[in-house]
């Protein structure tokens, strides 16, 4: 899928995997850039060693939800809360 990113959310997402420091969201990141130059979800996949159904997953859910992250299940969340205080 082309130019699905906007000139801004693109810029953004450009200066934003500079700054990341989570491997799976910069890989998400990665993805939706290389799909919004128009870039096949085959040949991302393949790159990446991914199913080409996880990078259409990976675009749909910005597309629909603006998310770049991954999910987190209740045991992951609760972890993460408590690791933080």
């Amino acid at each position: 899928m082309k130019n699905f990113l906007s000139e801004t959310d693109r810029a953004e997402l450009e200066v934003r995997l500079k700054k990341e420091k989570n491997v799976q969201i910069a890989l998400r990141i990665r993805i939706l850039l290389l799909a919004d130059s128009g870039k096949s979800y085959v040949s991302i996949a393949k790159f990446y060693f991914i199913n080409s159904d996880t990078v259409g997953n990976y675009v749909s859910e910005y597309i629909n939800d603006n998310k770049t992250h991954p999910k987190v299940n209740r045991h992951q969340e609760q972890a993460l809360r408590g690791a933080n205080g």
